[in-house]
């Protein structure tokens, strides 16, 4: 997409969820990410803000589907079959 569709998206994206900011602790815990897990910087960076923020899930179809660390799963929405935290978020969202 152009740098345009994509700042719409990116604007459109920051009114519907809640951003969290880069802090220095979570910059750190990328660095112990890239460096142990192989992670690039800026998935590891996407997955310690996540980490920061409480989250359980991230989605991510080109990330190291299956790896959890300290209470975070990496889970790919697009998998065949549904990761079992993914079919339990969509059923606890059926029934309420």
């Amino acid at each position: 997409v152009s740098p345009a569709e994509s700042r719409e998206a990116i604007a459109i994206y920051a009114e519907a969820f809640d951003v969290r900011p880069t802090t220095h602790s979570a910059f750190s815990t990328a660095m112990e990410l890239a460096a142990e897990h192989k992670f690039s910087i800026w998935d590891a960076i996407i997955f310690s803000v996540a980490l920061e923020a409480g989250c359980e899930i991230l989605l991510s179809e080109d990330m190291h589907a299956g790896f959890c660390w300290r209470g975070l799963t990496i889970v790919n929405p697009f998998h065949a079959k549904p990761h079992p935290l993914l079919s339990e978020l969509f059923a606890q969202r059926r029934s309420q």
